[in-house]
């Protein structure tokens, strides 16, 4: 008699509307592998899904030391052979492997260690030091990102829109808002090595000016090959999947994790969370597996979102 397959576990540590957590499981799912999905809120979308076989509750990632203690427990009392942690806030509880790198303000630093090109970044220690910025210091229009956490990126067009912005509370980044092609590099890395690669390009995104894919293509492009090179650098630490995002061919945001546009790469026939599973279990696997160019994806909510806001813009 065969013996079962070993599960994957799948974590979604916040409000339970994890796009990255639905589609690592769907794509593990897709390659046969068993999905245990661990959660914070039981009414996650990874929960609702038939990928999942089995679910179990964790406390929130807010808690980092409750969260990162059940991870260990589920992980070393199940028979889960790669573990998927779906957020930033997940992966700094867990202090995973190249965690520091959803920090923005040390993105910047290893980036530029890299020699990896990214905007210029002014650094914000928190929205009181907002209040009494003088935005006559800043070249408009701006994108002002989170340094860590997960509430989304605002474009800023001019002062006066600066000075009525609500911030949240917490470190921010700043940036110049650059224009041009949205493009994206993700892959696997495995022992400091780039184990499978795919590129895209974004055609459309939600929100419009600053967010992420909700239609995208795989293409090939040899001169990336250069930035595949740079990335290893930067990179190294990371031990599973990643993608790095680019606009105007200068790095502004990494996921070390899994993301959102995930079905892109299973679709361009590489399964990324499944290349993973197969690494982490010793099975043989490609030296290096590149998806195939003309794949296409949209995450249709985005889309429709993304075109009602351009045609009541004009």
């Amino acid at each position: 008699m065969t013996p079962p397959r070993p599960a994957a576990l799948v974590v979604d540590g916040l409000a339970g509307t994890s796009r990255s957590a639905l589609a690592t499981a769907r794509a593990l799912w897709v390659a046969g592998i068993p999905v245990v999905a661990a959660t914070a809120d039981r009414h996650a979308l990874v929960r609702c899904s038939r990928a999942v076989g089995r679910s179990v509750d964790v406390p929130s990632a807010t808690d980092a030391g409750a969260f990162a203690r059940a991870v260990s427990e589920l992980t070393r009392a199940g028979d889960h052979t790669a573990v998927f942690l779906t957020g930033d806030e997940e992966l700094i509880a867990c202090s995973a492997p190249a965690a520091e790198l959803v920090d923005k303000r040390v993105l910047a630093e290893r980036a530029g260690e890299a020699d990896v090109s990214v905007p210029a970044t002014l650094e914000v220690a928190d929205v009181a030091d907002v209040a009494a910025f003088d935005p006559r210091a800043l070249r408009f229009p701006v994108v002002v990102k989170p340094a860590i956490g997960s509430w989304p990126a605002v474009a800023i067009a001019d002062i006066s829109q600066w000075r009525s912005h609500p911030f949240p509370d917490g470190p921010l980044v700043i940036q110049p808002e650059l224009s041009g092609t949205m493009t994206a590099i993700g892959g696997v890395m495995w022992d400091g090595e780039l184990r499978a690669v795919v590129h895209q390009r974004y055609e459309r995104r939600w929100p419009v000016r600053c967010g992420t894919a909700s239609s995208a293509v795989t293409v090939v492009d040899d001169t990336e090959r250069e930035r595949e090179r740079e990335l290893v650098a930067l990179l190294r630490d990371v031990q599973g999947v990643f993608q790095a995002q680019y606009l105007d061919g200068q790095l502004i945001d990494v996921n070390p994790r899994p993301y959102g546009s995930l079905p892109l790469a299973v679709a361009a026939g590489v399964n990324l969370p499944a290349i993973v599973w197969s690494l982490a279990t010793g099975a043989d696997t490609p030296t290096l597996a590149r998806a195939r160019p003309g794949a296409r994806y949209r995450w249709i909510e985005g889309d429709v979102r993304h075109v009602v806001a351009r045609r009541r813009d004009g």
